[in-house]
């Protein structure tokens, strides 16, 4: 069901004129139906045309003023009362008209009676097709509404998960910032300007197109891959040789929507707990494969002889991938980081799109 972008309460809570007019010539060709058993008498089938021409007429003022009561928030009980009265009206103008066109087709005079005024209270007469009317232009009314506030609701939650998204997006940007100008700091401390300014002229690359990201919450792929070689060149020129890499990815995978910044925050932290702290360095593994229905990353790193497990799993980048993971797939995805024989893995599952 579509509903019309405005921010008028008459505009979203309210579905369109033309469906409760619509539903009054259904109930006019019902109650046409009804009286089938009176289409034999003379001049009856000229009667219920009147019959139902007044009732078609009488529905759309009815229509009307039911909708201004809805957007003036009336009681159900006010509502119900004031329709009951408009519906008693509009059959006593169509048995007044009845009256007029019988006396005019004859000799009798006009009967003003009572039993004229108030007859036609069957199934089949025009006070009952409008209170019909009225109730089914009610509960169109009351679905209209409650699917609008439904849709409004997770508009809500869609733009909160995706503002929630971006400052976890955001948060990951100090911290990969301050982490370099370390770096950078330590390289100058060294008196190793020449790499320093190599670093810095690296960093603003990589800055630039940070920045110039657009707000996609998924990429292809390939795109997040280009951006982690970004930042793995920077630690390349920190780290030297003692940064080894080893890339094991099927090149079907490449399109796969995959979560922005979802590598880079789990390259650093392999890097900041697992292979900076050794003189050695170490190696970094990181595979990509199709998994079933998923997409299967892993990542493996040495642990310094020093760092615990838990400082070396439970940084800042593995608890924003958590978060964004639980955001955009929620109950869809597996995040797993733990210790191994020989090192630290990493673990992430989340959908795949059909080949």
């Amino acid at each position: 069901m579509d509903f019309p972008h405005s921010s008028r309460a008459d505009a979203i809570d309210l579905p369109p004129l033309r469906w409760p007019l619509l539903g009054a010539v259904g109930v006019a060709a019902c109650s046409g139906l009804l009286s089938l058993q009176v289409l034999g008498h003379a001049g009856a089938w000229q009667q219920r045309l009147l019959l139902m021409a007044c009732f078609l007429l009488a529905a759309l003022p009815l229509t009307l003023w039911q909708r201004a009561l809805w957007r003036r928030g009336s009681s159900r009980w006010a509502t119900a009362l004031l329709l009951l009265l408009a519906s008693g009206l509009g059959s006593l103008a169509s048995n007044v008209l009845l009256a007029v066109w019988n006396a005019f087709g004859s000799d009798a005079p006009l009967n003003w009676s009572w039993a004229m005024l108030l007859r036609g209270r069957g199934p089949d007469g025009v006070w009952m097709a409008l209170l019909v009317h009225a109730a089914l232009h009610a509960a169109l009314n009351h679905a209209w509404a409650l699917q609008a506030e439904r849709l409004r609701s997770a508009q809500a939650l869609q733009l909160a998960r995706e503002a929630e998204l971006r400052a976890l997006r955001y948060q990951l940007q100090p911290h990969f910032l301050f982490n370099t100008l370390n770096a950078i700091s330590a390289l100058s401390t060294a008196g190793q300007g020449g790499a320093a300014r190599e670093l810095i002229s690296d960093l603003a690359d990589h800055l630039r197109s940070t920045l110039e990201a657009d707000e996609r919450l998924l990429v292809p792929l390939a795109e997040e891959l280009a951006h982690t070689e970004t930042y793995l060149a920077i630690e390349k020129r920190r780290l030297g040789p003692r940064l080894q890499l080893q890339q094991e990815l099927a090149p079907e995978l490449l399109a796969q929507p995959t979560p922005r910044w979802l590598l880079q925050p789990l390259v650093e932290n392999a890097l900041r707990h697992g292979i900076a702290p050794r003189p050695e360095g170490g190696l970094l593994r990181l595979q990509l494969q199709r998994d079933g229905a998923d997409v299967l990353l892993q990542l493996d790193n040495p642990v310094a002889d020093n760092s615990s497990s838990t400082a070396a799993g439970h940084g800042i980048g593995h608890r924003n991938v958590r978060a964004r993971l639980e955001l955009l797939f929620p109950g869809r995805h597996r995040f797993e980081a733990g210790p191994v024989p020989g090192g630290y893995r990493v673990q992430v599952r989340w959908p795949a799109t059909a080949p």
